[in-house]
This record gives structure tokens, C-alpha cells and sequence, in this order.
């Protein structure tokens, strides 16, 4: 069974919080998705969401934790489990802020979610898991300029 092509999104980057992945003033295509599958393959893909503050704003980031994960950020590493994640489109570690949370757990219905450029990202480090209820879409290509997506 194939998504209507009326389900498919083309949104614009605003802000700096995929670089290098991705910039502003960039065109991204988001796909939508099937919940039943949703979550298989997800790490490290970039996803279209619902802002859990302001459901009016959507956000470009990418998944690093899964449903009922325990993700930590331990001395700039993504741990997952207390594994630490493979990131390689991130240049390097990440800021711990000197307050604020450090650990979280996923319930069984969110996503952590994380901005590519770590040190000028709002993401689930300073909102919280994502439900998979406020995920639009994948994105998985990019329009301008044209490319796929890592």
C-alpha cells in the first residue's frame, strides 16, 4: 500500500539547529508513516514533529532514543542504556548545560529528539520525550538543493 501523495510535506529549515545536515532557507520533503512500524529503523533518522509546547510550530530534529528508552548525556556522549550512541553526523560532543536535566526515560509511546548542531538546538534536552503522536513525518530527502538525507 502506497501514502497518498497528499500525505507528503515539503517544509522549509528555519534556523540553524541541523547544521551541517541541514541549513536554513533548505527545502526538505517529509514522508508520513505507518505507527505499527513506525519505531523499526527510527534511530538517527531526522523526523517532522508537532512542538509538545506549541502543537502550532513544527520542528525538524533527529531521533536518538526509542520507546522506553533511558537516554543520558554523560561528559558531551549520547548514551543510550548506558551505551554510548554513535553519532557520526555530530562533530563533536555535546554541551552539558551546568543545570537541568542530564537523564531521561522515554514512556512507551515518545521519542528523544535531538538537533544535529548541539550547541544551538531546542530539542528534547530542554522539552522532554516527544510523544509519536506529535510525529508528522520522516524527512528523507531534501529538495533544494536536491539530495538524500543521512
Amino acid at each position: 500500500m502506497f501514502d497518498s501523495w497528499r500525505d507528503w510535506r515539503l517544509l522549509r529549515i528555519k534556523g540553524n539547529s541541523m547544521e551541517p545536515t541541514l541549513t536554513s532557507g533548505q527545502l526538505v520533503q517529509s514522508r508520513p508513516y505507518r505507527r505499527t512500524s513506525f519505531c523499526e529503523g527510527l534511530r538517527g533518522k531526522i523526523v517532522a514533529f508537532r512542538h509538545p509546547l506549541n502543537p502550532g510550530a513544527i520542528y525538524i530534529k533527529r531521533v536518538t532514543g526509542l520507546p522506553g528508552e533511558h537516554v543520558a548525556i554523560v561528559r558531551g556522549v549520547v548514551e543510550i542504556e548506558g551505551q554510548p550512541l554513535e553519532e557520526t553526523y555530530v562533530p563533536g560532543p555535546i554541551e552539558t548545560p551546568a543545570s537541568g536535566a542530564t537523564q531521561w526515560v522515554n514512556n512507551s509511546d515518545e521519542v528523544f529528539v535531538l538537533g544535529d548542531n548541539r550547541a544551538d538546538s531546542e530539542d528534547s534536552r530542554r522539552f522532554g520525550p516527544v510523544p509519536l503522536s506529535l510525529i508528522v513525518g520522516q524527512v528523507s530527502f531534501r529538495w533544494w538543493p536536491p539530495g538524500l538525507l543521512k
